[in-house]
């Protein structure tokens, strides 16, 4: 099996016939025809069958494409960033974050702040946990996580265990998320047993996973709780604050025009914890320019 097999297959479904992908190729019908024919054979599949208007994939023919068009994909994207036209290189650079409105910012200050024709960048918001797994298998370039009183020594621990630096940027006072028309929104600041009536919106653990990779900082007593709505993304969050008396915590920090205009916080009345917000890289993976810019503009954007 050869990538111009693949190639070939690719094209022929492309165009519902071995005439016209011959024709797109250059290459004479019946090398195609005979090339799809062997690799055929050596699969011990029937990848194609002929109707009376060309060819169509059969099922097998159907799962293997799906197999094989990532490879050619990924083999063009090869070809392309070495090939002599491209004189350009291209900028690539991952981020893993916890749902944070101040890394989307970041993120696209960073964008503006680069020069550049060429870039393939890729931003994930997760929890805590995929955060340092990114990380860890060097998936990502660069994680942005949040460390508590109550926290912080397991996780150092962890990232200490995994080779995984943490970097502190800020320290701030837990506020909680609620909407302007709230009955505590005309508050200066909110003590926490007045908020065990109204629902309480968290950020789902999967099962398994330690309450220390927690989303928000470790102030309500579940057991105290009388509603709890979980979920999985920030805009669902800021949907469900702004339209209903629900609350969360978090930083406090809601970058203007990265969050909902009904959305405000206050501060928590006799709290003494603190979240540590920073980021995270692996010991042994050199500081790139790209990551050194990044935290500026993270920096910006979280100060």
């Amino acid at each position: 099996m050869t990538f111009q097999q693949l190639k070939f297959v690719i094209e022929i479904a492309r165009c519902g016939s071995i005439n016209k992908a011959s024709a797109n190729l250059f290459i004479s019908q019946s090398n195609i025809s005979n090339s799809i024919k062997e690799l055929e054979v050596e699969l011990g599949i029937k990848i194609f069958e002929r109707n009376n208007k060309g060819v169509v994939l059969t099922d097998r023919g159907k799962e293997f494409i799906s197999y094989i068009r990532p490879l050619i994909e990924q083999m063009e994207k090869i070809e392309q960033f070495y090939s002599s036209e491209v004189s350009e290189p291209l900028l690539s650079f991952n981020i893993s974050s916890q749902r944070y409105p101040f890394t989307i910012e970041a993120f696209l200050k960073f964008i503006e702040s680069k020069n550049v024709n060429r870039y393939d960048l890729h931003i994930k918001e997760t929890d805590m946990y995929q955060v340092i797994d990114d990380i860890y298998n060097n998936k990502s370039d660069i994680g942005i996580i949040f460390l508590s009183n109550m926290t912080e020594k397991f996780i150092l621990k962890v990232l200490k265990s995994k080779n995984i630096e943490f970097n502190e940027i800020k320290r701030v006072k837990p506020h909680v998320f609620i909407r302007d028309t709230h009955p505590c929104a005309d508050k200066e600041s909110i003590n926490i047993n007045e908020l065990y009536d109204f629902p309480y919106v968290v950020f789902g653990q999967e099962n398994g996973i330690s309450l220390d990779f927690s989303e928000e900082v470790a102030l309500i007593d579940f057991k105290y709780s009388k509603k709890i709505i979980y979920i999985h993304d920030r805009a669902t969050a800021y949907n469900i604050i702004a339209n209903t008396d629900a609350f969360s915590i978090g930083s406090g920090i809601i970058p203007e025009g990265f969050g909902d205009k009904r959305i405000i916080t206050i501060p928590i009345d006799g709290n003494t914890q603190e979240m540590k917000l920073g980021w995270i890289k692996l010991k042994t993976k050199q500081q790139t320019n790209e990551v050194v810019d990044f935290v500026k503009c993270l920096e910006e954007a979280i100060g």
